[in-house]
């Protein structure tokens, strides 16, 4: 971060960063004396808690802030998850403390066993569970906020919880690296959804910077935005199908697909005398075409009714029969 965006934000999260008080020591220890909070750890916060919308993007905006201050002095966390940020009361409101990013920069860089990568696996930048390894940097705690702006959604489940239940953290970790993400949660706004998605991208050179996610977290559409609606399940499924990859392309502009899906013709069914197959197939995948020519009324639960039931008896006029 250069020196004039210093000058401009000399105080921006520095209270949303654990206080450092001084060292105790005994004659086996050292002990660090740091600020007290006194409601938990976040992911406790939030699984107690019933929060509102605007609670929640609260916690999001103070916890940006504190890692703001942190690249803004040139400190990279590289342990942040929901352990990692506590809650202390302050007045009629709370404040969220990033702690334990003095410390964990050690740990991380040499944990190497499954149980101590388990702990926080859906939170570490796939690029550091890659074989070939990684030190961690201000782009791996980008991706590493990402993951908690999703677990406020959440109301404090943890990432993958049902995966490490079953397959475990080593398994998990190979997902992540394949592409695997968390789902969103319904009733996020769909600019608070792309502001952590666009954190957690798997390269990590189109990560957006803190400077970025602070500006794009205080924006009003985050709170009052559209609401993301659509089961995620149905998008992921569909966009990973390999037709999407490997089918011949879709050329019509969407505009264009959406005016020809809103003529008569597609309530009226196919012209007179005309065959689905003789239909022009150029620009759509042929296993798509296909479905479509082979409908039958047993299959009306799949599209609209008015579009099966055109194919249906169009089907029929093929085969002689009365419609």
């Amino acid at each position: 971060m250069n020196a004039e965006n210093k000058e401009k934000t000399p105080l921006v999260g520095y209270e949303n960063v654990i206080k450092f008080f001084g060292v105790a020591s005994d004659e086996s220890a050292l002990y660090l004396v740091l600020e007290y909070a006194d409601l938990g750890n976040l992911r406790k916060y939030l699984s107690d808690n019933n929060l509102n919308w605007n609670q929640k993007i609260n916690i999001g905006r103070q916890i940006t802030c504190g890692l703001y201050f942190l690249h803004r002095n040139e400190i990279v966390h590289c342990d942040l998850h929901t352990k990692n940020v506590v809650i202390h009361k302050n007045g009629d409101g709370i404040r969220a403390i990033i702690t334990d990013f003095g410390l964990s920069k050690v740990l991380t860089r040499n944990s190497t066993s499954d149980q101590q990568i388990g702990g926080c696996v859906g939170f570490v930048d796939p690029k550091l569970l890659d074989s070939n390894g990684g030190t961690p940097d201000y782009k791996s705690d980008i991706y590493s906020l990402g993951v908690v702006l999703w677990e406020i959604t959440s109301d404090g489940r943890k990432p993958f919880k049902e995966h490490l239940s079953k397959a475990g953290s080593i398994r998990v970790s190979i997902e992540i690296l394949r592409g695997m993400r968390e789902k969103p949660i319904k009733g996020s706004t769909i600019s608070y959804v792309e502001l952590y998605t666009n954190c957690w991208n798997g390269n990590p050179d189109s990560r957006p910077k803190i400077e970025q996610v602070y500006k794009s977290i205080h924006q009003e559409d985050i709170i009052t935005g559209e609401k993301w609606k659509q089961p995620i399940e149905q998008v992921y499924k569909s966009i990973h199908q390999e037709d999407t990859i490997t089918g011949e392309r879709w050329k019509q502009p969407i505009e264009q697909v959406y005016k020809s899906i809103h003529q008569e013709g597609v309530k009226t069914g196919v012209k007179t005398g005309e065959k689905l197959s003789q239909r022009p197939k150029k620009g759509i995948p042929q296993k798509l075409f296909k479905m479509f020519e082979q409908f039958s009324t047993k299959d009306l639960k799949m599209i609209s009714p008015e579009l099966v039931q055109s194919a249906a008896r169009q089907r029929k006029r093929e085969k002689g029969l009365s419609v």
